[in-house]
């Protein structure tokens, strides 16, 4: 919060002909939408002073131009130095609007923004394109209002080098193409800041070439709040990778369309999140990250629901927690195996490890479970109440010292029921020896009954095998029956 507000009490030093940002940027006049004439932006009256911002003029929008809340472009591209809502503004939109042009301010100050106290939505994806002026500096984006802040497409100057930085306590989206570069030797890195939370929809359809627009190549950090993605390449192409610092947090949601997203992007991740809910979180989807990931700290990821997919290698030096209601599937193979070396707790949810991880100790929690036909090469540990997912056909190998457990049954292991047939199913492979402490229905002479079925369940002595036979009560009688029908056929 302290950036933003520095940003802001730095702004309003006013003079006679406009504002002055930190006395060292200045800005031209300040052109008030008050609307009394009509709708249209190029009409002069519908201005304070009788004037349609310029390249240097600030457009400010507040309740006096509540009249007229529809604002038309007239398929004209315009300009202004800046767009900012303060005190008591209508819910602006705007039509046919191709393009506005705004200036990257020469020290810290908003190129678009909402005031603080502001309650109103404030929706400019009506303008087709929003770009920047000159070939370098910061274009900064911020909402501290309790509405949402929402912008079409982004578009950088060719041969340029632009951060684009959002901040502010309020909620910002971006649609229509998401963020785009001019060419590919425009470098456009975005940055995201403060408390709020950014929504990436759009990505584009095409990486950048010398001749037209495509997604952006910079990098992007997220120093706090909430940069969500709703689209493959809302991070822009997969050329430079986007960090997660401490406290703030990279979410994944399916698309509006309800699509699943895969995500190409590399990242770098640390701590936990905002209130532990990770700093990689998947909200909803079945979505898969297909770029590599560098644990830069202990680190948190979550998945709220549905399934995380992560295709490619883990690595670093520290401990990793999964955690939420879903899935986490850790499902990456050969060169892009895990080499990460901490331990991982699964707090919560469940952990498919389909893929190879390296030499680290794996503790499954009272209310987390774990399954999948991968493997580690570290200990594996079972809390009390800690689930095991049961497959006809997947093995999970663990090549560790040991595999542990608090208290652990044939009632621990989900998606185990009395439809499995009779035979044997190997749970566990790999050189780690299975502990026997705390292992119920170990042996046929301590049996899990199968309801009604005929059938029972134990675990082989010296491993989690499971075996499945029928009942000794059944099994005698269908013996006794077999016996007494040969009896009749014979006399």
């Amino acid at each position: 919060m302290m950036k933003t507000a520095f940003r802001i009490n730095q702004a309003f030093a006013l003079t006679a002909i406009g504002l002055v940002f930190g006395g060292s940027n200045t800005y031209g006049f300040n052109r008030t939408w008050v609307g009394t004439t009509d709708a249209n932006w190029g009409t002069s009256t519908n201005w304070a002073n009788a004037a349609v911002p310029t390249t240097n003029d600030s457009a400010l929008f507040n309740g006096n131009g509540n009249g007229n809340t529809i604002i038309d472009f007239q398929n004209t591209n315009r300009v202004a130095d800046r767009l900012i809502f303060l005190t008591d503004p209508a819910a602006y939109t705007f039509t046919n609007a191709p393009q506005l042009t705004i200036k990257i301010p020469s020290a810290n100050g908003e190129s678009i923004g909402i005031r603080s106290g502001v309650t109103t939505s404030q929706d400019l994806s009506g303008i087709a394109l929003l770009r920047p002026t000159g070939t370098s500096g910061t274009f900064f984006v911020n909402n501290e209002g309790s509405g949402t802040l929402t912008l079409g497409t982004w578009m950088g100057q060719g041969n340029s080098t632009h951060t684009l930085d959002f901040a502010g306590s309020g909620l910002i989206e971006v649609k229509g193409d998401g963020i785009q570069s001019r060419q590919d030797n425009s470098a456009i890195s975005v940055t995201k800041n403060d408390s709020g939370t950014l929504v990436i929809h759009g990505g584009g359809t095409v990486d950048p070439t010398t001749s037209a627009g495509g997604r952006y190549n910079g990098t992007t950090t997220i120093n706090a709040g909430v940069l969500r993605v709703r689209h493959d390449f809302a991070l822009g192409t997969t050329a430079s990778g986007t960090t997660v610092l401490g406290g703030a947090a990279l979410e994944l949601q399916e698309t509006t369309a309800s699509a699943n997203l895969s995500v190409g992007e590399s990242l770098t991740l640390n701590g936990s999140g905002i209130s532990n809910g990770g700093a990689l979180r998947n909200r909803s989807g079945n979505n898969t990250l297909t770029g590599a990931i560098t644990l830069a700290s202990d680190t948190r990821i979550h998945s709220d629901a549905d399934t995380l997919t992560l295709n490619n290698a883990i690595s670093g030096n520290f401990n990793l927690t999964l955690g939420g209601a879903g899935t986490v599937n850790l499902a990456g193979t050969g060169a892009s195996a895990s080499t990460y070396t901490g331990a991982t707790t699964v707090s919560a949810g469940t952990l498919l490890v389909t893929g190879q991880l390296g030499a680290t100790d794996v503790t499954v929690g009272g209310t987390a479970s774990i399954g999948g036909g991968g493997e580690f090469g570290g200990t594996l540990h079972f809390d009390s109440g800690a689930g095991l997912i049961f497959s006809l056909t997947d093995t999970l190998t663990v090549n560790g010292a040991t595999v542990s457990f608090d208290s652990f049954s044939i009632a621990n292991l989900s998606g185990f029921d009395n439809t499995v047939p009779v035979g044997t199913y190997f749970l566990l492979d790999g050189t780690a020896v299975v502990s026997t402490a705390n292992l119920g229905n170990l042996g046929v002479g301590n049996p899990f009954l199968m309801g009604d079925t005929g059938k029972q369940a134990y675990f082989e002595t010296g491993s989690l095998n499971l075996v499945v036979i029928p009942e000794p009560s059944a099994a005698l009688l269908g013996g006794l029956g077999l016996l007494a029908l040969l009896r009749r056929r014979c006399g």
